[in-house]
């Protein structure tokens, strides 16, 4: 303090440590009330009670540890006696497995050599045979036969087309109308002279050999499969490349060397938007044809079910011979699938303004021209529509507002609503065929065909119908819209439709004389055609996930990832038989606890009964083992 006098100075400090030494004491005394009142612990009190403390927690710690113990030894020595008795059965198992394979490797060898020469030259044929087939099989695919071979009939068969296109090119300029019926006139002709040089040979193909149901039902059956999951992997693609927007989207789809078996040409490791574009024109062009085949074939087989029920006219078309029926129906459908005819870009050059009432494809032809016209009015009449608001449509608003109502008071849901107000439209047009189901047969079997055959074709030709309308205005909406996209679903579920129904129809035309015999098999199949038409039901897409299982079970199709073959048929029936009672049994019979040295004692003093050498012994065993057991079998005819 400068400035101060020093007896001020010495005062001023004097009085500061005074006040500091008062705030200590104040300070002292509190915390000594405060402990008194919280009855705190002295130290070493607190250090006893610390001691203690883990001392009866290191002794818990001890008694529990022996609890433990003394509960579960009686676990622990039985899981030691079962260990122990597992590896003393394992052992024996193994040297009993190794005591039977030395057994049978001196059988086969002995077998062997017993054989003449000539069937042993037939075994090492066989097996070279199968090496080779193996080493021929590994040669074409590092060579790449196949896909040479593909490419050489390409090169031929446009060169061909070219030839072709050209000699139509000269046909039409002498005659259009001739350039046009040409393909089917020189077809015909082929057809009767075939049938009149190799009319043997026809018949026993038409009528002998499964070829025409492979070229009708198998053959389209497999490509739709195959054109369904090849859209399927197109829609995939379309939402992963429109959803995140890349510039590419690569292919989650496993590779495959014969992508033909996919339906694919070629399966790209990577795919622009330009590409994708390409592709599903070409998937939706394939669709299309093949659900318009499906029509026909549908109204081939419904018309000729329909002809052989009418009373009169069955008597004239029975007297047809099956087989001629046979051969008319492989030519038709030859015809209709295969049948060249010239090239898109030709046509234009060929036909001039008269191209676009002309097609590629003898399908669109018939489709077009006979078919369309006929079912997109048989589609409106099994709908009810009318100019005028009729009684189905005032029955289909009240169902609608009554559900609605019902849904707003929580009493029905709103996806159950809809679901039966989709039954209820498309079963309106199923109401005159159920009718039929409290008649007697032979009136059933007119609602089958009306059910399979005529509402499902006009149903499909309705949707082509509104398909191509879409197409036609796809300059001025986007391919996503839902509209088209939900039209294109109905298309794939009519496909999947009939891939399952002219399946069911090849099965229950072959057990045709079974059914006969069963009371009320008719009303059956009619029940059973309704459960695959309703969506509701989910019969056809229940049994078309079980034909692209069975398919891709048996190498048909490429599976996909979602593939278990646990779930095949032939998988189910094999589990099935393999019940746990077979394997105990063989557990049983070589369970037992027989010595090994008396299995081979035995044996030995058997191979040499009577002097007989031990290679001719066990030749003569095979004979005398169904007389005379072996010990093992012995002590399992005991146990």
């Amino acid at each position: 303090m400068q400035g101060l006098p020093p007896k001020v100075s010495d005062l001023i400090q004097q009085i500061n440590i005074e006040t500091l030494y008062e705030i200590k004491e104040h300070i002292t005394l509190g915390l000594t009330q405060t402990a008194e009142y919280l009855q705190l612990p002295p130290w070493e009190e607190y250090r006893e009670s610390l001691l203690e403390a883990a001392h009866v927690t290191y002794k818990a710690v001890l008694v529990d540890g022996q609890l433990i113990y003394v509960t579960l030894r009686p676990l622990f020595i039985l899981l030691s006696w079962f260990m122990g008795h597992f590896a003393r059965l394992m052992s024996f198992l193994l040297k009993d497995a190794a005591i039977r394979s030395h057994i049978s490797v001196k059988r086969v060898i002995v077998f062997q050599r017993s054989l003449p020469r000539f069937w042993i030259l037939v075994e090492a044929s066989i097996i070279a045979a199968c090496i080779a087939a193996y080493l021929l099989r590994r040669l074409i695919k590092r060579r790449r036969y196949v896909e040479r071979l593909r490419a050489w009939y390409d090169t031929k068969r446009r060169a061909a087309q070219r030839k072709y296109d050209a000699a139509l090119d000269k046909v039409s300029r002498i005659s259009t109308t001739l350039a046009m019926c040409l393909p089917h006139i020189l077809y015909g002709v082929g057809a009767f002279v075939v049938k009149w040089l190799l009319s043997d040979v026809f018949v026993y193909i038409a009528s002998d050999v499964p070829v025409l149901e492979c070229i009708t039902v198998f053959g389209p059956t497999f490509h739709t499969v195959v054109a369904v999951q090849r859209f399927q992997y197109l829609c995939n693609v379309h939402r992963k490349l429109y959803a995140n927007d890349p510039l590419v989207v690569e292919d989650d789809s496993p590779r495959c060397e014969d992508n033909e078996r996919r339906g694919v040409d070629n399966y790209e490791p990577m795919m622009t938007k330009i590409q994708l574009k390409k592709e599903e024109k070409k998937s939706n062009a394939h669709l299309q044809n093949l659900l318009r085949y499906w029509v026909i074939f549908g109204l081939v087989i419904s018309f000729g079910k329909l002809l052989i029920m009418l009373p009169f006219v069955c008597r004239l078309v029975l007297k047809i011979e099956d087989n001629v029926i046979r051969q008319l129906l492989l030519v038709m459908f030859v015809w209709l699938r295969y049948l060249p005819l010239p090239s898109s870009k030709q046509m234009g050059k060929s036909f001039g303004k008269h191209a676009r009432l002309y097609s590629t494809n003898t399908t669109d032809i018939v489709y077009c021209n006979l078919v369309q016209p006929f079912l997109l009015p048989l589609a409106n009449v099994t709908e009810g529509r009318k100019q005028t608001r009729g009684m189905i449509e005032i029955f289909l608003a009240q169902l609608e507002t009554f559900l609605s109502v019902c849904v707003f008071m929580k009493a029905l849901r709103a996806e159950r609503k809809e679901q039966i107000v989709h039954v209820v439209t498309e079963g309106l047009a199923l109401l005159p065929a159920c009718i039929t189901l409290l008649m007697p047969s032979m009136f059933t079997a007119y609602g089958c065909v009306y059910v399979g055959g005529f509402v499902s074709s006009a149903n499909s030709a309705k949707c082509d119908d509104a398909i191509v309308k879409s197409d036609k205005k796809a300059a001025f909406i986007s391919d996503d819209d839902p509209k088209l996209l939900q039209l294109r679903m109905l298309r794939v579920r009519w496909l999947r439709y009939w891939c399952v129904y002219v399946n069911v129809l090849f099965l229950l035309a072959r057990a045709g004389s079974i059914l006969a015999w069963i009371p009320l098999s008719t009303h059956a199949t009619l029940v059973l055609l309704v459960w695959l038409q309703l969506p509701a039901f989910g019969g056809a897409p229940l049994l078309y996930d079980i034909l692209v299982t069975e398919m891709s079970g048996f190498g048909i199709i490429e599976p996909d990832e979602s593939f278990d073959a646990e779930k095949t048929l032939m998988m189910r029936v094999l589990n099935h038989m393999s019940t746990p009672g077979f394997e105990e049994e063989n557990n049983d019979d070589v369970g037992h606890e027989v010595e090994i040295e008396d299995a081979e004692s035995l044996h030995s003093s058997r191979s040499n009964k009577n002097g007989i050498p031990i290679e001719e012994r066990a030749v003569m065993e095979s004979s005398e083992e169904r007389k005379t057991p072996t010990t093992l079998e012995s002590a399992a005819i005991t146990n």
